[in-house]
């Protein structure tokens, strides 16, 4: 699938992204970006006609990952989002039983391995466990936002929890012109061998954007990549 049948893809199966674009549509400017995660560089490739790969490298030691910002330079593709945030694993495995499950990147983990599994890739490394089961699919779906503060906290009041860091829900990057936040992942049912088992899927950021900032920070990144982290089963 490329982007576009991506994204409708995650719209159509994620009740919540439709309910909060139809009810905070007066502060909601569009699409910010949208990020992906991946096992391995390259994995994740994009079209360089409309896309162009930005220099800079994040790092996240965390979670042995790295990640690139891709922008969109053709003006005539309006229906594209605007920047791709694609971050991929780089670090290794000792754990002899974890390095056999990650030799395994082009099957259905649900049909050859069960919830325990699951569990023991998470405890490890919750980056890694998300993209054996979600794979190239869409992580997350970031809106550009007029006032973060006042959709967060409206958010916060229907009931959303949001990703929280040193008791910090907004993230600013060092220059502050480059504010974020995020709500914990909502959950999906997904079949292992021993059954289904709820697991984190998806999550929603929201940026604002001052003084014409562009690209990303990487410790802003670094709490959102929290969202996916920490679940009941």
């Amino acid at each position: 699938m490329n982007i576009l049948q991506k994204i409708a893809t995650f719209n159509k199966t994620n009740k919540t992204v439709i309910n909060i674009c139809e009810k905070y549509s007066k502060s909601i400017l569009g699409v910010d970006h949208i990020a992906f995660r991946s096992l391995y560089k390259g994995m994740n490739k994009f079209d360089n006609t409309i896309y162009e790969k930005k220099n800079e490298v994040y790092h996240f030691p965390e979670y042995n990952v790295k990640a690139n910002e891709y922008y969109k330079y053709n003006k005539f593709t309006r229906e594209y989002p605007l920047r791709i945030f694609s971050s991929y694993y780089v670090g290794e495995c000792h754990d002899g039983s974890i390095l056999n499950l990650l030799k395994n990147k082009n099957i259905d983990f649900g049909e050859m391995y069960s919830y325990h599994d699951y569990l023991k890739i998470y405890n490890w490394n919750q980056y890694v466990a998300w993209t054996m089961l979600h794979k190239d699919t869409i992580n997350h779906i970031a809106f550009q936002v007029d006032d973060l503060q006042k959709v967060t906290n409206s958010m916060i009041d229907d009931g959303f929890t949001f990703s929280k860091v040193n008791d910090q829900i907004i993230n600013t990057s060092p220059d502050g012109n480059l504010l974020q936040s995020s709500h914990i992942s909502i959950k999906n049912l997904y079949k292992f061998t021993d059954g289904y088992h709820n697991v984190p899927y998806t999550f929603l950021e929201f940026v604002e954007r001052r003084n014409g900032r562009e690209g990303f920070s990487e410790s802003n990144a670094n709490q959102i990549m929290h969202s996916t982290k920490g679940f009941n089963s």
